[in-house]
């Protein structure tokens, strides 16, 4: 992790119990905006999780994660058309499955 984000973070959130409440956005540079700067923090080891630091330990991971951190065309493109093809996926209601009231668990019948 880039050490001026690690300085940060640990400001922001100090290993004592009064700061587990606090919040850290994942894209800490365009919090409000939804673009590639994901991307850019990842190429640029600023990714918050370690799972976003490993999309890059994977070659074809790695791969996306460099093409859409260089063209924000491209990840808005392939954004919107993952959207549109999530958007076919079925419902399924009963018998075949439900809609759940809480993630976590079935509804009571």
């Amino acid at each position: 992790m880039d050490s001026l984000m690690l300085s940060n973070l640990q400001n922001m959130c100090p290993n004592k119990d009064t700061s587990n409440t606090n919040l850290a956005p994942l894209d800490y540079s365009s919090t409000f905006r939804f673009d590639n700067s994901y991307y850019v923090n990842v190429v640029n080891k600023r990714g918050l999780l370690q799972s976003d630091q490993a999309l890059l330990d994977d070659p074809i991971a790695a791969a996306l994660v460099n093409s859409y951190s260089n063209d924000p065309y491209l990840f808005s493109n392939d954004f919107a058309a993952s959207m549109i093809k999530l958007s076919t996926v079925g419902i399924l209601t009963a018998p075949y499955g439900e809609i759940r009231k809480k993630c976590g668990s079935i509804n009571n019948i």
